[in-house]
């Protein structure tokens, strides 16, 4: 648990469920069924995460070769509708080294974490992302978050066997 000032200049409290960072699924990947255009965490029953209201969510993220492009999120329901997309955008290029980092997104109103909807980050606007130029966030494929699923999509949601370090 760690703890963060927002510009306001009071504390609020910031909760982690970090994987070892042994593997990455990134924007861009090839597939096989086509590009990883979005990733996302879908907490499952027994999330410590589920019930907590938050206006931002945390992801590390780092470059993957020499990406161009943005990086925005989305909150999605179980119907895989897009409900809101955040605030905050990121610059592949200027914003995100070779380094994982965490990054904060940040959504006008407050939402609350539910077990059936998907917080995700996706690309925004043109981009030279492949399996060469994309947007690592970091995974595990050893360590096991109870309740932790990352899913990700080329054509359609498809779930994966990885745990995602994401915090809110």
């Amino acid at each position: 648990m760690s703890y963060l000032t927002n510009p306001y200049r009071y504390v609020i409290q910031s909760t982690c469920e970090i994987a070892d960072g042994s593997d990455n699924g990134f924007l861009g990947q090839d597939t096989g069924s086509g590009l990883i255009n979005t990733l996302g965490f879908n907490p499952q029953t027994g999330n410590s995460f589920i019930g907590e209201t938050v206006t931002t969510f945390y992801l590390y993220l780092k470059q993957h070769g020499s990406p161009t492009g943005n990086v925005r999120a989305e909150i999605y329901d179980a119907s895989n509708s897009s409900l809101v997309g955040s605030d905050t955008i990121i610059d592949s290029d200027a914003d995100l080294t070779s380094s994982f980092v965490k990054i904060g997104f940040t959504f006008a109103s407050a939402f609350t974490v539910t077990d059936d909807f998907t917080y995700a980050i996706k690309g925004s606007g043109a981009n030279n992302w492949n399996d060469s130029n994309g947007v690592d966030c970091q995974f595990s494929s050893g360590t096991t978050i109870t309740g932790n699923q990352s899913k990700y999509q080329a054509s359609g949601w498809v779930a994966s066997t990885k745990t995602i370090s994401v915090c809110f």
